[in-house]
């Protein structure tokens, strides 16, 4: 994905801008990496720290709505 390419550049601009237009922290490329994983791979440490912190809000908020779906 385009966040893919963002996060292995290292353009922190870029993953903020495409963050901020809805980009999926969590979605993995066909090597099962997602993009903070890619940043931290390469070293570009500021970068996998938004992204990491993107992906845990957005599991984070998944996991919270799908329990309350259960709830009876």
């Amino acid at each position: 994905t385009a966040l893919h390419m963002a996060a292995r550049g290292g353009f922190m601009g870029v993953c903020t801008e495409l963050l901020d237009s809805h980009a999926d922290p969590c979605k993995k490329d066909q090597n099962g990496s997602t993009p903070a994983m890619i940043a931290r791979d390469k070293g570009y440490t500021e970068v996998a720290t938004l992204l990491s912190k993107k992906e845990t809000e957005k599991r984070v908020w998944k996991a919270g709505f799908q329990s309350l779906g259960q709830q009876k």
